[in-house]
């Protein structure tokens, strides 16, 4: 009886259970009929308001914009490149402006108004002006003496205040030292010989003629004064009172006597310079009647000698016929002009510091600075011990040197390869400037002021020797070459 309840009881839940769950699925069920009812709504106003075709051409054109997005995007990161370049090259092109004489090839008349120091020297603490023991140049009683004794000086003596009762007390004497110009005429008289011949000289051919005085200053201020051919004639006029007024062909034509004359001295230049144990070797620009032209120059300390060329090549240089017959060692820049004439090359020290200053000046590399100031340290050595009477490095003191140079290349090199175009506005010219220092024969001509004190680290005195025709040229211009050779 009791098992048939329980029975019973159990049955009883189930079905209770089963009710329940009946219950809710009845619940269940109305609400999928409320949502399939809401859906079928929502599908039936979709249908009337063309929602669905509104959804994909909305999601179509979505979808276009996110291609376009991608494809902008690609756009705008090729374009940032451009960007990058064109600033890099902008750079460079600063670069190029802000260069001037001190740290470039340019010429200093490209420097303008800015003010550029070329030397390296360190102010010195000395005052300005004469130092103790400078013997000085001025004026003094024996100047004095000595022109009047030579009795070639018109001296007057003016009396100031000078009465019967001072003349016998002490007399304050000042004296002033001056010149006059005077006209001079010379007048020959020819008288025939036994023949009836009148031996005239050919400098006598003409009736009248200008005296050797005026011929050799005007030329001098010609040449060594770089006046234009108007300002001898204005000077000339001036002294003279207005009686001497050459004309400017007759300048021109003294110039062309007096190179006649000096031609035998040139040849011996010449062969002065052939015998000597260096040349210092440049190249000028010229303009000859609007056509350019090359001034070559070679020179040592004493002597200097400058052709006219209408090209700058290795022709031109075996065409003036001096290099193939010199046995020296040539001091030049960084030209290969000179590649196979002399005994040995150096390169100028002076234009590799400038091009090394061409970089540190423009970005933050620490190694080119040291690599200069490793230039600077030995020259300063060579001096002093030029000073002392030596003529060399010892065989240590040289090596030591040289591994001092090669090791703050390694670095600069390194310090090169971590920058790029895009930071670094002188990439290129620093990249060319390493690879001069690495290539063996540009090392050896770079360093060779290290190895012979008597051969001079730079080429300055050839810039200097060919500095006049440049003047001559801003002053006025050349017509010819024949007229360009007639002064210098």
């Amino acid at each position: 009886m009791f098992g048939k309840n329980f029975e019973l009881e159990k049955l009883k839940s189930e079905n209770k259970k089963l009710k329940n769950n009946l219950d809710l699925k009845d619940k269940e069920n109305k609400i999928l009929k409320y949502n399939n009812k809401a859906k079928d709504e929502v599908i039936k106003d979709l249908d009337n308001n063309n929602y669905r075709e509104k959804y994909n051409t909305t999601n179509s054109q979505l979808k276009g914009l996110i291609e376009i997005n991608k494809e902008q995007t690609v756009e705008i990161e090729e374009l940032k490149k451009k960007v990058n370049l064109l600033e890099s090259k902008l750079a460079v092109l600063n670069v190029r402006i802000e260069k001037d004489s001190s740290n470039s090839s340019k010429p200093s008349s490209t420097n303008g108004f800015k003010k550029v120091i070329t030397n390296r020297r360190e102010k010195s603490n000395k005052p300005k002006g004469g130092q103790l023991g400078h013997k000085g140049t001025c004026l003094s009683e024996e100047t004095v003496d000595t022109i009047i004794k030579s009795g070639e000086a018109e001296v007057k003596i003016i009396e100031v205040n000078k009465t019967e009762d001072n003349k016998d007390k002490e007399v304050k004497v000042r004296t002033v030292i001056d010149i006059k110009v005077i006209k001079t005429v010379t007048v020959y008289k020819y008288y025939p010989d036994c023949n009836g011949l009148y031996n005239i000289p050919t400098e006598h051919n003409s009736p009248v003629q200008y005296g050797s005085e005026i011929k050799a200053i005007s030329t001098d201020l010609l040449i060594d004064s770089n006046n234009s051919t108007d300002a001898v004639k204005r000077f000339v006029s001036s002294i003279s009172d207005n009686a001497i007024n050459p004309s400017k062909g007759t300048l021109i034509n003294w110039l062309e006597l007096c190179r006649n004359k000096l031609e035998p001295q040139l040849v011996n230049i010449q062969e002065k310079l052939l015998e000597s144990e260096y040349v210092n070797a440049d190249e000028v620009t010229i303009k000859i009647n609007g056509t350019q032209s090359y001034g070559i120059c070679t020179s040592n300390k004493e002597y200097t000698r400058l052709w006219i060329s209408e090209n700058k090549s290795k022709e031109a240089i075996n065409n003036i016929n001096f290099m193939p017959h010199y046995k020296g060692t040539i001091v030049k820049d960084g030209t290969n002009l000179y590649d196979g004439f002399g005994k040995a090359l150096s390169q100028c020290v002076s234009h590799v510091l400038r091009y090394i200053k061409g970089v540190y000046d423009f970005n933050s590399h620490k190694y080119a600075i040291q690599m200069s100031q490793a230039i600077q340290d030995i020259l300063d050595e060579r001096e002093k011990y030029l000073a002392e009477g030596k003529n060399k490095f010892t065989n240590a003191e040289y090596k030591e040197h040289i591994k001092r140079i090669k090791s703050i290349l390694a670095d600069w090199k390194k310090e090169w390869m971590n920058s790029n175009i895009e930071n670094n506005p002188v990439y290129d010219d620093e990249r060319r400037l390493l690879q001069r220092f690495e290539e063996p024969k540009e090392f050896n001509e770079i360093f060779y002021f290290m190895k012979d004190f008597k051969i001079p680290p730079t080429n300055n005195q050839a810039e200097a020797d060919q500095r006049p025709i440049k003047i001559k040229q801003k002053i006025g211009k050349f017509r010819s070459k024949i007229r360009c050779q007639i002064l210098y």
